[in-house]
């Protein structure tokens, strides 16, 4: 046990026993399916801008496919929002729902220009990951963001 004090707050902390922590890396696909590259600032304020019509639990569909990306959101027809995006994608077409909220924090944290999405399908989890200059995915940070089964 850790404990730490420090004017008026104190804050004390147990080590967990491995055994009983969650299996996070047998979560990460070993392979993929589809990959996406995407610019980072772009993809944010879309997401931003289509989940505004959107209800808090309602997922924003990313429409992956050989001319970009179409992310959409909106449960009626009086509240729907698409907008299209340049992305590199390579796989066949794909559509998948994330939490808007989820997708933002992951894109925000990556530290690079430009995204690159990995799919197995749009019912396993995604990895974000960042690229470097020439496009590929950089080691070392990634970002397991699970997709919202949808009805279309």
């Amino acid at each position: 046990m850790v404990g730490l004090a420090g004017g008026t707050r104190r804050t004390t902390s147990r080590l967990l026993d491995g055994a009983n922590y969650p299996p996070v890396r047998s979560l990460f696909p070993a392979t993929h399916n589809a990959e996406a590259r995407v610019s980072v600032s772009t993809l944010i304020e879309v997401v931003k801008r289509v989940a505004l019509v959107a209800e808090r639990t309602t997922p924003v569909l990313l429409s992956f496919s050989a001319d970009g990306l179409v992310v959409e959101a909106g449960g009626s027809e009086e509240a729907r929002a698409s907008e299209a995006m340049e992305a590199t994608f390579t796989g066949d077409a794909l559509t998948i729902g994330f939490n808007p909220q989820y997708l933002i924090d992951g894109l925000a944290n990556l530290g690079a220009q430009t995204a690159v999405l990995s799919f197995v399908d749009a019912f396993k989890p995604a990895v974000i990951s960042p690229a470097g200059e020439d496009g590929e995915a950089i080691p070392g940070y990634r970002y397991l963001i699970m997709p919202i089964r949808v009805s279309r």
